[in-house]
């Protein structure tokens, strides 16, 4: 029986010689291949209960095309190859004890199917786990398409070439796609470079980061890829090294992909490494960083967070706690604070310093989550703050009536970056050397206050409202306004170079042509985004300006720079300058105020941009600086653009130019000329029980007068007053006009001398007009 016995063991084991006996067994190729391939080990190929060395024992790699299931896989440091999934096969690693990966080696995670959202690959681990290599999935996602209409992924952004995952592209495009809290998906390619893959590493005891664990894009061709997928779970999570989906900075032509997604979940962390899901940068537009989930790393409601020089970057969590925090973000620190689903986050004050430390809030839910976001001050040196989120919404607000409880402060080469919504503080100082910057505005708002119709928006820009406002170094929403080909003052499209129009009409390569580079909008409220050239390309150097609307109740100083210029590109035509109201009871400073047209190519002789609109309303002024509308130049010898508009308005009372009394609306409704070379000057002399101003029509560029009509509308009369209207001693309208049911009264003036009195009185004399 027992010579039965070993007869049978002996036969069990030559008839399967693929199977090591749970021993260990080394990977002993002498030429690349395959797991599989008992002939590649020691002791054939190792089987659940087995322990699987790779070492010096051979340099070749081993591929992976199959489920492993061992009890230990140690890839040691003197194995000078690696491991690679073969791409398009499903695999796992399945480890019941221990993983240790050595310097010097690798693990490839080529993708296994790019079908949906894509699939990576995934290593399971019982015990502890130590990456001291390499867990490779760079360059291992969406591969790159370089013709016109391919496929590269969900995150693809189309004719930019350019590609978005946890963020978007460079030029704010692609789709954002995957999952926060548990990504799997692999970053989309680009033009000529490959998304990155997907890793996911489940370990149940220590996970030890000591190397790199990487799935960031390649990075050598041109147009940035998306960073793909990492997630990391485990009992304790410990290490020095590197967790990276960075998007990365491309080192060819075009703009930077949108960063991938990372999620660490654990027990308890020592991990004082670097994680980074970083924005992606290029030749032109960076892109957005992805996001990184890690609840575990705060979890104390109230708490002052501080980084420090490791450029972390957290992503808050989603839950339904209420949070009261601090933030200190210094040298090179980056904190990304996207939208959640419940609970509330107080941030009673912000200090960020050490360039380029950044603070990012990214809310796109709706105007109300914005209230969450209640801050008591803002200080900023040499860092990056930005803000992003809806149309229409009270940004740092917490609901409360009135300017929020915000002071913004903006020292040494600081910026922030601001979304075309609404923003309300309380005081606004931008240092010499700092910005703030606006994001591109809503080129699909219709704005009718400007002119705009649904066949043809004329967009909406930023605004900020506050008690004072300094700038001594730069407020600027230039080049941020309508594309090229886009606007309603784009130059045409039939292959020249035409600059774009808004305030003064864009010029011409060749002849003037109909259609091509008009102005529109308002003088007097000018709130249009600027209109781009011709033809161009989808950098911002392309792009009207943007459109500002500054209120500063107490004072506006302008020591440095606020602008809304269009773009130069150098090989195109030049966009138009975009639009600057500002409006102030106190209005000082030496700087500058521009909305100019950018110029054309001079060597093609394309047309330059049309100059922008400013509006600027003030009660007290000692403002000694300058103020630009100027046309883009060019060498055209057929038209040149256009210089564009300048609103100027004095009062006796705070917003009485075009604001009224108690939300009611004083505006001129429109000028018979009103776009190309216009400069309006109002000084409102009355504003009680009767209503004067003296008005003058002349040109931007020299002092001489332009015959113009103006046509008024009055409003905060009671319905059907009886009024009485003068231009200088001579009565219009008749010797009475009434009002109509709504109080509004409309007249026009004819404007034919340097300067012309406009009075409006109640019948009969004394009747109160509007009250303040």
């Amino acid at each position: 029986m027992n010579a039965l016995r070993n007869f049978a063991v002996t036969a069990l084991a030559v008839a399967l010689p693929t199977a090591a006996l749970c021993g260990t067994t080394t990977w002993v190729a002498s030429s690349a291949g395959w797991w599989t391939n008992a002939g590649n080990w020691s002791a054939g190929v190792p089987g659940a209960g087995d322990d699987a060395i790779f070492n010096n024992s051979s340099t070749q790699a081993c591929f992976i095309d199959a489920d492993i299931t061992v009890q230990n896989l140690t890839i040691a440091d003197d194995y000078s190859s690696s491991l690679v999934f073969a791409q398009g096969t499903a695999a796992t690693i399945n480890v019941s004890q221990n993983f240790y990966l050595g310097k010097g080696s690798r693990v490839v995670c080529n993708y296994t199917s790019t079908n949906g959202l894509g699939t990576g690959r995934a290593i399971f681990v019982g015990g502890d786990a130590t990456i001291n290599g390499i867990l490779d999935a760079a360059g291992r996602g969406f591969p790159n398409d370089t013709s016109s209409t391919g496929y590269r992924g969900p995150g693809g952004s189309g004719a930019s070439w350019t590609s978005a995952h946890g963020g978007l592209a460079g030029d704010e495009v692609g789709n954002v796609y995957g999952s926060v809290t548990n990504p799997t998906s692999l970053g989309s390619g680009s033009h000529q470079n490959n998304g990155g893959g997907a890793i996911r590493l489940d370990v149940g005891g220590v996970l030890t980061v000591n190397g790199t664990v990487t799935a960031m894009p390649t990075l050598t061709g041109t147009h940035g890829a998306s960073g793909g997928s990492i997630w990391l779970n485990c009992n304790t999570f410990a290490g020095t090294g590197l967790v990276t989906a960075a998007a990365g900075r491309i080192s060819s032509w075009g703009h930077g992909g949108g960063g991938g997604r990372v999620a660490i979940t654990y027990s308890s962390r020592t991990f004082n490494g670097r994680v980074t899901v970083a924005r992606g940068e290029g030749t032109f537009n960076v892109g957005q960083p992805g996001s990184l989930w890690e609840p575990g790393l705060y979890t104390n409601p109230v708490a002052h967070i501080t980084l420090d020089g490791v450029g972390y970057q957290y992503f808050f969590p989603a839950t339904a706690s209420n949070y009261v925090w601090g933030i200190t973000l210094t040298n090179n620190a980056d904190l990304f604070i996207h939208d959640f689903t419940n609970g509330a986050l107080v941030l009673t004050n912000i200090h960020v310093s050490g360039n380029p430390s950044r603070l990012r809030f990214d809310i796109d839910e709706g105007g109300r989550r914005w209230r969450r976001w209640n801050l008591n001050s803002v200080a900023v040196s040499g860092g990056m703050i930005s803000v992003r989120g809806p149309t229409s919404v009270v940004a740092f607000c917490e609901g409360q009536a009135g300017p929020a409880p915000v002071d913004v402060s903006l020292t040494a080469t600081s910026a922030l970056y601001l979304a075309a919504t609404t923003h309300v503080l309380r005081t606004l100082f931008v240092e010499q050397g700092s910005r703030v910057y606006g994001a591109p505005g809503n080129t699909n708002a219709i704005n009718p206050d400007s002119g705009g119709t649904a066949g043809v928006p004329h967009g909406l820009g930023m605004v900020i409202t506050c008690a004072t406002a300094v700038v001594s170094g730069a407020v600027d929403v230039s080049h941020i306004g309508f594309w090229y080909r886009c606007g309603p003052g784009r130059g045409r499209t039939d292959g020249w170079w035409d600059g774009g129009g808004y305030g003064g009409e864009g010029g011409h390569q060749v002849l003037p042509a109909a259609g091509s580079g008009q102005p529109y909008g308002s003088l007097t409220r000018p709130s249009a985004l600027g209109s781009g050239c011709s033809y161009g390309d989808y950098s911002t150097n392309t792009s009207g300006g943007g459109a500002l609307k500054l209120v500063a109740t107490n004072m506006l100083r302008i020591d440095g720079i606020v602008r809304a210029d269009g773009g130069t590109h150098g090989s195109y035509g030049g966009a138009s300058g975009g639009s600057l109201w500002l409006v102030t009871h106190t209005f000082a400073g030496t700087g500058g105020v521009s909305a100019v047209g950018g110029y054309g190519n001079p060597a093609g002789a394309h047309g330059g941009g049309g100059g922008g609109r400013i509006a600027i309303e003030w009660v007290n002024s000692s403002f000694s600086g300058w103020i630009s509308v100027s046309n883009g130049l060019s060498q055209s010898s057929a038209a040149m653009a256009r210089t564009g508009t300048v609103f100027l308005c004095q009062s006796p009372v705070f917003g009485a130019c075009s604001l009224g009394a108690n939300g009611r609306t004083l505006r001129t409704t429109r000028l018979n000329i009103e776009s190309n070379d216009i400069k309006l000057a109002r000084n409102v002399i009355l504003w009680d029980r009767s209503l004067a101003w003296q008005e003058s029509c002349t040109r931007v560029s020299s002092p001489t007068v332009v015959s113009n009509t103006v046509h008024y509308v009055v409003g905060g009369l009671s319905p059907r007053a009886k009024c009485t209207v003068w231009r200088d001693s001579t009565p219009i309208c008749g010797p009475v006009t009434n009002a109509d049911e709504n109080g509004s009264l409309a007249f026009s003036v004819d404007l034919t001398d340097s300067s012309h009195t406009i009075v409006v009185q109640l019948s009969p004399p004394g009747t109160l007009f509007v009250v303040h």
